[in-house]
């Protein structure tokens, strides 16, 4: 359950984070986070519904695609410290503080949602 509402969190956090949307109304954000969600459902619907898993998939990997194109331009324009890189890459659990959430949650929800486009992403290519 964990990861499904870091999924829908995360999806809220990007159409907040879209242009205009910080000058919205308190009624103006509710109807563009409704909004949003609604458009979304009805596009996966219709391509389950019609039987186009297979776009489904060649539209998830485009948006896979995008979203490492932002990654490399966000670590490009930030520069890159090659030290903290190096050690970053050997695993371990970030410390628990007050305000944190456990090490276990934030594992679970990255993994979560890492693997949650993937299956969507594979479902539609092994439905043939």
């Amino acid at each position: 359950m964990l990861y499904e509402c870091n999924n829908f969190a995360g999806g809220v956090d990007a159409v907040m984070a879209m242009p205009g949307a910080s000058d919205l109304s308190e009624s103006g954000l509710v109807g563009l986070r409704v909004g949003s969600c609604m458009v979304y459902a009805v596009i996966v619907m219709a391509l389950l519904y019609w039987d186009k898993t297979d776009k489904l998939g060649i539209m998830l990997g485009f948006l896979m695609i995008g979203m490492v194109t932002l990654f490399l331009v966000v670590v490009v324009s930030m520069g890159m410290d090659w030290t903290n890189f190096l050690w970053g890459l050997l695993p371990n659990l970030p410390p628990k503080t007050e305000t944190s959430a456990e090490p276990a949650d934030i594992i679970i929800s990255l993994v979560s949602t890492t693997s949650v486009g993937y299956n969507l992403f594979l479902g539609g290519a092994m439905a043939k």
